[in-house]
């Protein structure tokens, strides 16, 4: 008798994944994906579907096509999208718009660091970059790399700026000054010497600070590690440094440390990251014991929150799926 129960009961979980295969499909028939998330498949032929594909961003299909479209679409639509990119603050865009800045049209390239003026610097290397505009690039692309580089906070831009005080047009060397002035508060007008003084000063107390600082990540008590970074967390004349030091902290095994990094990173650069939760907080302080039935609460919360169980289907979809857990 146990042996044909056995057979019973292994045949109705075999009916039970078969009768789910079947809901799953019918399932996906009936809710097909939105047309509007949909990605499409080919380089925007112009312009303004250029700027309708930005709100699909980010996706790195989207980003290939858009860096397609920028490698052969005429001045006019590069710089049509490009405006559209800086006036609403894009974002999202900023992996598209860095390759721009190599494109062969000096006019696409001074609207690109228009844009890139508006939605940020995100990283050393591409403040590097836009400081070789600075430098080598025509009077107009020139002009934009000053205002692009006083637009942000990162002073290691300063001895790129006093350069261009001396060098070439005096229309590039005033934006220089002004972007000098916006970037570290004080205003030495175009006296070359006394800019590379205070840097050289400034400079020195910050590489110790900084220094300092990441010393303490890589101590092995975690409470050194939090106090580094929250240290680091109220530098902003070195903020990208700051992040440059602080973002290798969120692959640490420490939750605590892990959650102090989000905290600062989030604060150095709000519009990159964001603050962790409530929730998040205090699961990793007052850790709550893993039991079954919260899990299975949470898994029914979870799909309820995605509409399953709105249809007929969807609930005999969970119903099944529960047999087989079962």
């Amino acid at each position: 008798l146990e042996h044909s129960f056995d057979w019973i009961w292994f045949a109705m979980r075999f009916f039970a994944l078969l009768i789910s295969l079947f809901l799953a499909a019918v399932l996906v028939a009936a809710d097909p994906p939105a047309t509007q998330n949909r990605v499409s498949s080919s380089t925007p032929s112009s312009a303004n579907d250029a700027i309708e594909m930005l709100a699909k961003l980010p996706n790195p299909l989207v980003e290939r096509h858009l860096v397609d479209f920028f490698a052969s679409a005429s001045t006019e639509d590069a710089g049509q999208v490009l405006m559209h990119i800086a006036i609403s603050a894009v974002r999202p865009a900023r992996a598209v718009v860095i390759p721009v800045l190599g494109h062969r049209d000096p006019q696409v390239v001074e609207r690109a660091l228009r844009a890139l003026s508006s939605i940020g610097i995100n990283s050393t290397e591409l403040r590097m970059n836009i400081e070789t505009h600075l430098s080598e690039g025509e009077p107009m692309v020139a002009i934009q790399a000053a205002i692009c580089l006083g637009s942000h906070d990162d002073l290691r831009a300063v001895p790129a700026l006093i350069a261009r005080i001396t060098k070439g047009p005096p229309e590039v060397a005033g934006v220089a000054v002004t972007a000098l002035q916006r970037l570290t508060r004080v205003d030495f007008k175009n006296d070359v010497i006394a800019w590379n003084a205070w840097y050289d000063t400034y400079r020195a107390e910050a590489r110790q600070r900084i220094n300092t600082q990441a010393e303490m990540l890589i101590m092995a008590d975690n409470k050194k590690q939090i106090a580094g970074i929250q240290a680091l967390a109220g530098m902003r004349g070195e903020r990208q440094e700051s992040i440059d030091l602080i973002e290798p902290m969120l692959k640490g095994s420490d939750l605590t440390v892990v959650m102090s990094a989000r905290q600062a990173l989030a604060t150095l650069a709000p519009t990159e990251y964001s603050m962790p939760t409530a929730a998040e907080v205090t699961a990793i302080t007052n850790p709550a014991p893993i039991v079954t039935e919260a899990k299975a609460q949470g898994m029914i919360a979870y799909l309820s929150d995605k509409g399953l169980f709105d249809t007929w289907y969807g609930v005999a979809l969970t119903a099944f799926i529960g047999i087989l857990i079962l």
